[in-house]
């Protein structure tokens, strides 16, 4: 039998003693010995050799976790958009014998919310079936919950013309269930109790009412009340912490930037922090504050400052915003902050997440991929959010390909460790689907192989066939289009295309929305024509064997001579193509997609690239054909792509594409 508690609520200064209340009918089920509820998937597989997958959401494949929701929120009517939340909670340990048995949660969220046609009735709220619903407040005529369901449907007190504003409160109480990721978890950490969530991707209503859809951003101001000795952490900015009568201590937070529900987390805990600054410009003297909040295991009390391994996983952050900012454009939350929260080993998180201005890490010693990764995200997948979670590459698959951009970029030009990070990155099977075809499990979602490894390769590719000014004016422009709001893959096509000033529908096609890689075979021979030496190169796809049709792309050709090396590149988008290459001598080694002529730096995800020894069968009369072949604008059949402008005539030493 679960305990009765007696909650205090402290509103301004002022506190207020509410009835003890039984959380009996609120208990959830399945709770283990010591009353916690059981944590489904607790040991994840290692990433690239790394004791934990990187964010909130690559678990083992064929895991099924229980509970999981397939549609979408209740609340994702589309009729209304939230403006605020305020949510004032309480955490409330529950004891036997001086041991923490439970912990229970009351609070109350007040949602301030704009209609968005007319004559609107009816709104409605998330909050688990297991969560008591104490009151209802506010601009409603009534309210009705059916017995376990996750949603509470509100009648308005009068109908709302579009642009109006409501507001209503809903108080509530129980002991928020452990689902997906977290959820809402708790555990001991050498004696002290530790609280975080981890909502994602559709369990913020465990925890707390809201409207928990993809598409409806918010502000959000917080209040945790917490037992004395634990330091509540939140997303935006600390407003105080407020010293109770009984010792109890309320800490306040506000996010002025608009957020998706998933990523508004509380950790709570005696943390300690550590505290840096980041210059927000080259030239600025404007600072924002940076904090690691570190368990007080990872803390040297006498030198006041976190041991080594740990202040160094923290210093390195303000390299990376360096890295990012210059990359992508400011930090997207400058008038607030940044800063990470420890929330792994024994007992808690087993993954890290991207919260709003305050990640949770599962670990920040040893860990600067992944702490870029969650960094990364704050661009990509905090600013710009996916719209649905079929499209949830556009979070990852970006936050992954980040991972490789701070490895070039954080300490200098470093290419190779760029390019070591794509290959830890290699998806194991580079014919998964990217855009995800259902949502239905947690597995579905968030596929380590399918939307972070290659998401984050459909990214490199795209890189490369556009270049690197043009790929990164893009970000730009994708991210000033979509800045604090949500977008779907056919939306960043459209961005992406209008940015570079061509199409780019013909790529995502065919690396996002389809199945599928290449299988190249090529080979190659030199003939002499028109009084110069010619590379006759032949490409074939054959991926039609295992039933994937033809991918368009530019291949590079790596070539070597006495003279010098050169790369040449091919377009390809037939079958079976040739190609014709002028050469100033003999070849000494010819690679197909290798940078630098380096095996395993390749610009195309192909599951195979086998060389062929055998005959070309090269038209007979090579000489006619290249004084025939016209300079002039390329019509996309000479080894570029349409529209470029190149001579294609044997005298102007261009490539030729002879089929």
């Amino acid at each position: 039998m679960r305990s009765t508690f007696e909650a205090v609520i402290a509103i301004g200064a002022a506190c207020f003693l509410l009835p003890a209340i039984p959380l009996a009918s609120a208990t959830s089920p399945g709770t283990d010995e010591a009353g916690q509820q059981p944590y489904q998937g607790n040991t994840v597989p290692g990433d690239e050799g790394k004791g934990a997958l990187p964010c909130a959401h690559a678990r083992i494949q064929a895991e099924s976790l229980p509970g999981l929701r397939a549609a979408a929120s209740a609340a994702d009517d589309g009729e209304t958009d939230v403006l605020n939340y305020h949510l004032d909670i309480e955490i409330l340990p529950e004891y036997e014998g001086g041991v923490v048995t439970a912990v229970a949660v009351r609070g109350t969220s007040t949602i301030d919310t704009r209609a968005k046609l007319d004559g609107l009735s009816r709104f409605v709220v998330d909050l688990k079936g297991n969560m008591l619903v104490e009151n209802v407040s506010g601009d409603i005529a009534s309210w009705t919950r059916n017995e376990g369901e996750d949603a509470l449907a509100i009648q308005l007190d009068r109908l709302y013309a579009a642009g109006e504003v409501f507001s209503i409160s809903v108080t509530y109480s129980g002991y928020p269930e452990s689902d997906g990721y977290g959820a809402f978890l708790w555990w001991m950490r050498e004696d002290d109790l530790i609280v975080a969530t981890l909502s994602q991707p559709f369990y913020a209503r465990n925890w707390w009412p809201c409207k928990d859809a993809l598409d409806d951003k918010a502000t959000m101001e917080m209040h945790i009340t917490v037992p004395e000795g634990m330091v509540a952490v939140s997303n935006g900015l600390e407003l105080g912490a407020e010293r109770l009568w009984d010792g109890r201590i309320r800490w306040g937070w506000a996010e002025n930037y608009p957020m998706i529900p998933y990523l508004a987390s509380i950790a709570a805990g005696p943390y300690q922090r550590y505290d840096l600054e980041f210059y927000t410009g080259p030239e600025s003297d404007t600072t924002m504050p940076v904090s690691c909040y570190l368990y007080p295991d990872h803390w040297d009390f006498d030198a006041g400052t976190p041991y080594a391994e740990y202040q160094a996983g923290c210093d390195e952050m303000t390299q990376m915003l360096d890295t990012f900012s210059s990359l992508y454009g400011p930090y997207p939350f400058l008038e607030e902050k940044y800063g990470v929260v420890e929330t792994g080993g024994a007992g808690g998180l087993a993954a890290s997440m991207e919260h709003q201005t305050i990640s949770s890490m599962t670990q920040v010693a040893w860990y600067s991929d992944i702490m870029a990764h969650e960094l990364a995200h704050q661009w990509w997948g905090d600013e710009v959010t996916c719209q649905t979670w079929e499209d949830i590459w556009l979070n990852e698959g970006f936050a992954s390909y980040s991972e490789a951009l701070y490895r070039e970029f954080g300490s200098g030009n470093d290419t190779d460790a760029y390019w070591d990070r794509m290959n830890e990155r290699n998806p194991a099977d580079p014919d998964a689907q990217v855009y995800r075809t259902t949502a239905d499990t947690v597995n579905d979602i968030f596929s380590l192989n399918d939307v972070y490894n290659k998401g984050a390769w459909v990214l490199h590719m795209l890189r490369h066939v556009m270049g690197d000014e043009s790929f990164f004016k893009a970000l730009e422009d994708y991210r000033e289009t979509y800045r604090h709001d949500s977008v779907t893959t056919e939306e960043f096509t459209r961005a992406f295309s209008e940015s570079y000033g061509q199409d780019l529908s013909w790529f995502v096609d065919e690396w996002v929305m389809r199945p599928g890689s290449p299988d190249y075979v090529w080979r190659y021979e030199t003939r002499r024509a028109s009084g110069r030496t010619w590379l006759i190169v032949s490409i074939s796809q054959v991926q039609d064997t295992r039933g994937y049709g033809l991918f368009t792309m530019p291949i590079d050709l790596y070539i070597e001579t006495e003279q010098g090396s050169q790369t040449v590149r091919l377009w390809n988008d037939a079958w079976r193509s040739r190609y014709a290459i002028p050469l100033d001598g003999q070849p000494l080694f010819v690679a197909l997609d290798q940078d630098q002529g380096i095996a395993d730096h390749n610009w195309i995800l192909g599951r195979t690239v086998t060389w062929s020894n055998a005959p070309l069968g090269t038209p007979p009369d090579l000489d006619a054909y290249l004084s025939i072949a016209p300079p002039g604008t390329n019509d996309g059949t000479h080894g570029l792509p349409p529209g470029t402008v190149t001579g294609v005539h044997a005298a102007s030493g261009s490539v030729v594409r002879l089929e």
